[in-house]
């Protein structure tokens, strides 16, 4: 039995850094799902591990998209995982819809976990769960929680970040204020286990996470769906690797040709980054206005760019590519979000609730 697993979606109006392409990056955004559909058309089953929206609540226009990408599956055995963009506190979540659409492939996990018996094999789905659904006050107790109804099989998918992973900017998700799971309980009752939630694909001991399928974020560069194998003798897994522009983060770049091997791969010049990306550069070193005025220069072969001067002790400048900077509420708040290195997706809620 092949299952094709497709990692966080957060579908919602326009993806990360639309305003700076002319096309929306809608194209791409469709570009990418196409790819998932085609690649897992061989698969028996499919398994959406959570976060299909970024929001609990949703347009018609996201909605819309997010289920014709379901039908595009045609009679698969479809399993949806609620993960935490999608719940609220008592358990209810922005999925709770498709289950009165009465389509007997689509299978809602929300808010109790599920064990699928197969000839092949078995699989447990563990959506996100709230510590407030689960009647705990503290992380810990509503991890000894989730882990009992975690009885064992062949293979878990779950939206709980798992102890020692990381995120793209490199934190342990084991300081996460949540839930967390420990990836060895999770690898000792199971043989393989798949992981949702966090955006950055990775691997280790028998864990899979597999991180988001849009590069939405600066220093998200590659994204993928995966194919597992369940059979009575042994289970693998396949990488396939979406399209998509990748969002880089340069500080102080290197301006000038490379000539040697060492300076090709030098990893802050902009020579080694493809023409189809978004590129956010940031200067910390007063070079001088040439430099400035070559930094422009190559930024231009690029699908968009972003440049911000941020000396010491000198007032923020930012410059955009021409023509790019009518911004909407998302993009003003995930601007204010960075460059006040504050929580962007708190940021988003409080906007949320006073709406």
């Amino acid at each position: 039995m092949t299952i094709g697993i497709i990692g966080d979606m957060h579908l919602r109006a326009n993806l990360g850094y639309a305003d700076f392409i002319a096309d929306r990056r809608i194209p791409e955004q469709q570009e990418v799902l196409d790819t998932i559909t085609e690649e897992l058309l061989d698969c028996d089953r499919i398994v959406l591990l959570g976060d299909n929206f970024n929001s609990r609540n949703n347009t018609s226009e996201v909605i819309k998209t997010f289920i014709t990408f379901l039908k595009s599956f045609g009679d698969k055995e479809i399993y949806i995982l609620a993960g935490n963009h999608e719940k609220w506190g008592d358990g209810r979540s922005a999925l709770d819809f498709i289950k009165k659409l009465n389509i007997p492939n689509w299978h809602v996990i929300s808010n109790e976990v599920k064990e699928i018996e197969t000839d092949e094999g078995n699989f447990t789905l563990c959506p996100y769960f709230t510590k407030s659904e689960l009647g705990v006050t503290e992380n810990v107790e509503g991890a000894k929680k989730v882990a009992q109804m975690l009885v064992g099989g062949d293979v878990l998918f779950v939206h709980h970040a798992i102890a020692g992973t990381k995120t793209e900017g490199g934190t342990n998700t084991s300081i996460f204020d949540e839930i967390v799971l420990p990836q060895e309980m999770l690898e000792r009752n199971f043989k393989y286990v798949i992981g949702g939630h966090v955006h950055k694909p990775q691997a280790g001991g028998r864990t899979l996470v597999a991180g988001s399928i849009f590069n939405n974020e600066v220093n998200e560069t590659g994204k993928f769906v995966y194919k597992i194998e369940l059979s009575e003798e042994q289970i693998q897994h396949e990488n396939i690797r979406l399209p998509g522009r990748g969002i880089y983060k340069v500080e102080n770049p290197n301006v000038e040709e490379p000539t040697t091997a060492a300076e090709i791969t030098n990893e802050i010049s902009l020579s080694n980054i493809p023409r189809n990306s978004i590129v956010k550069v940031i200067l910390t070193k007063d070079q001088g206005k040439e430099y400035v005025e070559k930094v422009k220069e190559a930024l231009k072969k690029f699908d968009a760019s972003l440049l911000l001067e941020q000396y010491p002790r000198v007032r923020k400048k930012l410059h955009f590519e021409e023509g790019m900077i009518q911004f909407n509420v998302a993009s003003l708040l995930s601007v204010y979000a960075k460059e006040r290195k504050v929580d962007e997706n708190k940021l988003i809620k409080a906007f949320n609730l006073i709406e």
